[in-house]
C-alpha cells in the first residue's frame, strides 16, 4: 500500500494508519455524514411541504383584516403561494397571523392561542398596530408591539398595508422556512457585505 499522499501506478491515493495496520478508513463524524447524507435532503422535502401547506389562525382586531379579506379573495388569491383558509382547530395550525390593535386585555389570550399551536409554528405581525402600536402609540391599554410578548418572524407595515405587501411578507416567511432545519428553526439572516446598519 501507498503512503499518505503516495502514488500508485501514477494516481494518488489517501491512506491512513488505524492501529497497526493500513488502509481506507472512514475519516469524519458520523453525525456530520448523517447530515450531509440524510437531513439536508429530509429538511428540503419536509420544508417544501411545510411552506405550501401553511394553516393560519387569525386574530384580527382592526382594519387590516380586510386587507387580509382581500388577500384571501380571488382577486389576489394568496392560497395559490400555499397559504390556506383558515382552520377551526389550533392544533391543525402552524401559523399565527396577528392584524390590527392589540390591548393589553388580549395579551393573555394570545400567548393561549400561540401556546396550543404545535410545533414548528411562525408568527406574522401585519399592520402598523400589532408591530409598534400605531395610531395608539402612546396609549396606556395598547401594547407597543406583540414581539414583546411572543415571537414574531415576520412584520408587515403599513396602516393598513396594502394586499401586495401582505403577500410579499408570506414569500419573506416562506423564504426563511425554506432555510429552516427539521425542527423548524431559521438562522438570522446575515447582512449585506459592504452595508453598515447605524
Amino acid at each position: 500500500m501507498a503512503s499518505p499522499g503516495g502514488t500508485s501506478q501514477g494516481k494518488k491515493t489517501l491512506v491512513f494508519s488505524v492501529g497497526d495496520s493500513t488502509g481506507a478508513a472512514f475519516v469524519g463524524r458520523l453525525g456530520e455524514a448523517l447530515k450531509k447524507a440524510v437531513e439536508a435532503p429530509l429538511g428540503y422535502v419536509v420544508n417544501w411541504g411545510r411552506l405550501y401547506s401553511l394553516w393560519p389562525v387569525h386574530m384580527e382586531t382592526g382594519c387590516c383584516s380586510t386587507e387580509l379579506g382581500a388577500v384571501s379573495g380571488s382577486r389576489w388569491d394568496i392560497e395559490r403561494f400555499g397559504l390556506l383558509e383558515a382552520f377551526g382547530s389550533l392544533r391543525q395550525c402552524d401559523l399565527l397571523i396577528v392584524l390590527g390593535t392589540v390591548t393589553r386585555k388580549m395579551i393573555p389570550r394570545l400567548r393561549i392561542v400561540w401556546e396550543q399551536m404545535p410545533e414548528p409554528k411562525w408568527c406574522m405581525a401585519v399592520g402598523a398596530c400589532s408591530i409598534s402600536g400605531g395610531l395608539y402609540m402612546d396609549s396606556y391599554s395598547v401594547v407597543q408591539g406583540i414581539d414583546q410578548y411572543i415571537p414574531v418572524d415576520v412584520n408587515v407595515p403599513g396602516c393598513p398595508p396594502t394586499p401586495m405587501t401582505i403577500i410579499d411578507g408570506v414569500l419573506v416567511l416562506m423564504e426563511k422556512i425554506r432555510k429552516s432545519d427539521l425542527k423548524g428553526r431559521y438562522q438570522a439572516v446575515e447582512p449585506v457585505p459592504g452595508r453598515s446598519d447605524d
